[in-house]
């Protein structure tokens, strides 16, 4: 029996797991941002503003 096939199914199986991590950790991100909207008093209609200006911190914080 060929490796190959294997190999293959393991480059999906990977795939699908850093997926399926990136989509958890996007998640998580994103509760992060609404819980610190909530504790700093931020209105859901300035809640995009608000992500945008943390991400912007952020950014700025890496720099």
């Amino acid at each position: 029996m060929s490796d190959a096939p294997r190999a293959a199914d393991r480059a999906v199986i990977a795939e699908m797991v850093r997926a399926q991590r990136d989509e958890m950790l996007m998640k998580q991100i994103a509760g992060c941002l609404i819980s610190r909207a909530g504790l700093n008093g931020v209105s859901q209609e300035r809640l995009g503003a608000y992500a945008m200006g943390c991400a912007d911190q952020i950014m700025r914080a890496w720099q």
